[in-house]
């Protein structure tokens, strides 16, 4: 592997015996992969998975592409940003995997390359600033599922309300780093803004903030009863949170603690 070339996210195993990320975990191993693979795969048969499209948007290095091409899946993967794009390429060259393929493109232009069998969104809808009509476009694109893996806003909140009265809300701001406004409305929905970075900020920063929005500089987080009630309008009459990502659903705290979620919509 290019010794320049770093990967800060997902490991993998390549084909000359060597890790992008040594001693980390393997993203194939991680309960967020695994929880996802079962829902794919009790959805889908073993014979059929090779005609199953699958896009992953804004799929940073390509990591959860690649192990669903190695399940049997035709991997779409679609990343804006140059350097996580020769990441994702590198991968695709060294396992030779012939139903994977990358796109170098803003999400946001999804449309244009068609339908999809299976939308996987991770860690993407809560950069967005119209995630409403996203996934009114991501109804329209995709045949049979939607997984959804994203923060979302919470109504009655003392971190974000009374930050101001009471100063050890504020402490667990900074270090969460969320910062989100007031409840507010957006789309006909209500949730949260939130700031990727300054308005009118240079293309070059932007390429640089691999963990912030491409294409806006503000996002808005949904609520999360706004979210569901979305995603069956998008025309996913089966909507699910799907707790299993977790290690230990009673004592696993995550979902709390960022107002985050694995969410999936089936078209029945």
């Amino acid at each position: 592997m290019n010794k320049q070339m770093k990967y800060s996210s997902h490991n993998l195993k390549l084909s000359s015996g060597e890790y992008t990320i040594p001693g980390a975990d393997l993203l194939c191993d991680t309960q967020h992969y695994k929880a996802v693979l079962r829902t794919l795969n009790m959805r889908f048969s073993e014979k059929e998975r090779s005609k199953i499209r699958i896009a992953d948007l804004g799929c940073l290095e390509g990591g959860y592409s690649v192990e669903f091409a190695k399940a049997g899946y035709d991997a779409v993967g679609f990343e804006a940003r140059e350097e996580n794009i020769r990441k994702c390429n590198f991968l695709k060259e060294d396992l030779k995997l012939q139903n994977l393929k990358f796109i170098k493109d803003d999400v946001k232009n999804i449309e244009k390359y068609g339908k999809f069998d299976v939308i996987f969104c991770a860690g993407l809808l809560y950069h967005l600033d119209y995630p409403v009509s996203y996934i009114k476009t991501l109804g329209k694109i995709t045949n049979k599922m939607l997984l959804l893996h994203t923060h979302y806003a919470v109504e009655n909140d003392l971190l974000y309300d009374k930050a101001d009265e009471l100063p050890e809300t504020k402490q667990m701001l900074d270090k969460y780093n969320y910062n989100l406004s007031a409840i507010e409305e957006n789309e006909g929905k209500k949730g949260r803004w939130f700031r990727e970075y300054k308005e009118g900020e240079e293309k070059e920063t932007i390429e640089k903030s691999v963990w912030a929005a491409y294409s806006n500089h503000r996002s808005f987080w949904v609520l999360k009863k706004d979210l569901l009630q979305t995603i069956r309008e998008a025309g996913f009459d089966l909507v699910f949170e799907q707790y299993d990502f977790l290690k230990n659903i009673s004592t696993d705290d995550y979902i709390e603690r960022y107002d985050r979620s694995q969410f999936v919509g089936i078209k029945s």
